[in-house]
This record gives structure tokens, sequence and C-alpha cells, in this order.
């Protein structure tokens, strides 16, 4: 059983069709607006329901056919997982009742949560292999950006103490 689920999440269609749903959440997600109707509102929610829906199974199923270890040792994997995480804990918050004074946090914390869906466009980054080489690269300069940035501050750092000693009796 195990080596067919690991069939059907290494096939070329089952990538295609993960993919395809990204695009769609993300497109779903692009189209929310602050003063929309109540039917494009349930059709965000249902959406949202449907999407997240596919995503947990997705989650099971690599789970399940790789195995618990393997599938935590893969980088990507987690970040799939903390945004399948963040989907039940935004359903989960929903069904809480908003009347409650001990949970008047909740809208806030909802709100969020909702953000981390947003992650999920990250996910084409691991299938698509010249924008995984691109973020990759970034990631490893990463460092020596810091450094670079953190000796300019300084040197800005030095010379705006040094303005201001020198300057400090001009008046405009």
């Amino acid at each position: 059983m195990r080596s067919i689920l690991f069939s059907i999440i290494n096939h070329t269609w089952f990538e295609i069709s993960i993919m395809t749903l990204i695009i769609g959440n993300v497109a779903f997600m692009a189209i929310q607006q602050d003063d929309q109707s109540q039917a494009l509102t349930n059709a965000s929610k249902q959406a949202n329901y449907f999407f997240s829906a596919a995503f947990i199974i997705e989650a099971a199923l690599k789970i399940s056919a790789m195995g618990y270890s393997a599938y935590w040792n893969n980088d990507w994997n987690k970040l799939d997982f903390l945004v399948v995480f963040s989907s039940t804990l935004d359903f989960a918050l929903d069904y809480l009742p908003s009347d409650s004074s001990s949970l008047s946090f909740a809208p806030l914390i909802t709100k969020m949560i909702r953000i981390f869906r947003v992650l999920r466009i990250i996910k084409l980054v691991k299938r698509i292999e010249g924008l995984h080489r691109l973020i990759s690269t970034i990631l490893f300069s990463l460092p020596s950006l810091i450094n670079v940035s953190s000796l300019v501050f300084l040197s800005y750092y030095i010379f705006s103490i040094l303005a201001s000693f020198l300057f400090h009796d001009i008046t405009f």
C-alpha cells in the first residue's frame, strides 16, 4: 500500500494537480475585498474549505507514503504542514462562539492565521526548478548580505555622529 501511495505522490499528474490547486487558491484569495458581497464571502469560504481539504489530503498522502520521519526531514514538507495546520486552526477558530468574553481576541488571531494561507504560493517554488535555484541562491547569500548591511549601517552611524559634531553650529 505504501509503495502505491509513494508512486501516486511522485507522479507528474499529482504534482500538476497540486500546482493547479495552489494557483486556484491564490486566485480566490486575490479576489477578496473588504466591502465584498455576502455571496462572494460565502463562495470564498467554500473555496477555502475545498482547497484546505485538498491540501490536508495531500499532507496525509505524503505522510502515509513517505513515513513520518522521512516527511519531517524535508524542509518543504514542514512548510506545507505549517500551512495545513494554520488552515485547520483557522477552521477551529471560526467555529468558536463569538460572544464569549474570554475569546475576544479570536478575530485578531484568525486574521493573523489567515496570513499563513499566502504561504501556499511558496509551495510553487519547490516545483519550478529555476525558481527553486534562484531562491536557494538568495538564501545562500543572505548571511553575506547581512554582514555587508551591518557594515554599511555602521558607517552611516559613524558619519551621522561625525556630522552632528561638525555641523551643530549651523542653523537654517
